[in-house]
């Protein structure tokens, strides 16, 4: 089963003991803020820890070679993504 907001929505407002939403964008007070703080809060959760889910590698190639001190430098990229 594929988790969509209404069904994070709808499992914290359960919690809540409030009534369930059939779209964010009804027109009730649940639906409002729960349209309005939920891609913020997702967000900020995301931010909190490097979710495996979250984080998008990439292979980069090397354009020069710079060495510095004799040593010769790498870099790893991670590019994170918020789906």
């Amino acid at each position: 089963m594929a988790t969509t907001k209404i069904n994070i929505v709808n499992r914290a407002l359960g919690l809540l003991g409030a009534e369930f939403i059939t779209s964010l964008t009804e027109d009730t007070k649940a639906a409002r803020f729960s349209n309005e703080l939920f891609d913020d809060t997702r967000d900020s959760i995301f931010r909190l820890h490097p979710w495996n889910s979250c984080i998008k590698r990439a292979s980069l190639s090397l354009l020069t070679t710079t060495a510095i001190l004799g040593l010769f430098l790498t870099t790893t990229v991670l590019v994170f993504t918020f789906n």
